[in-house]
């Protein structure tokens, strides 16, 4: 995990924390299994399971305290290894503003697994890559018989 103190406003200090998870959602055929992270523009990391995205804890969000969050901050991800995303903002690699939530997600749809491996990254208004973490994704359908 990184902390980076970002700012002093009027008392309040402002830290962005990556955790660093693996998110799983295992189901049975004939059910699609569908994995994710969402990085919000209110400033919590979700873990998506097909439609329902759910918040981790508080620890987890992006930015403490989220009152900071803001669009001037930007989120990407590098280092992807495994299974390519089935929905993601778009290329690896690139910068992509928090001023709307940004999803990457692995979907199976038949019995297998899909399992991808990557570094989130955020950074600040200067530019400064001011956190980043390894997240994992698994998602798998497993044999009704």
């Amino acid at each position: 995990m990184l902390n980076i103190l970002l700012a002093k406003t009027m008392g309040t200090l402002a830290i962005v924390t990556l955790s660093g998870e693996a998110m799983s959602y295992i189901v049975e055929d004939p059910a699609n299994a569908e994995s994710g992270l969402r990085v919000t523009a209110t400033g919590f990391i979700q873990e998506q399971e097909n439609a329902a995205f759910n918040g981790r804890d508080t620890a987890t969000d992006w930015i403490i305290p989220r009152a900071f969050a803001t669009g001037d901050y930007d989120v990407r991800v590098t280092g992807v290894t495994g299974d390519p995303f089935d929905s993601s903002p778009g290329a690896d690699g690139t910068w992509f503003d928090l001023s709307a939530d940004r999803t990457w997600s692995v979907t199976q749809t038949i019995v297998g697994m899909k399992d991808t491996s990557f570094t989130l990254e955020i950074r600040d208004p200067a530019g400064v890559t001011v956190g980043s973490a390894a997240y994992t994704l698994h998602a798998e359908v497993e044999s009704g018989a």
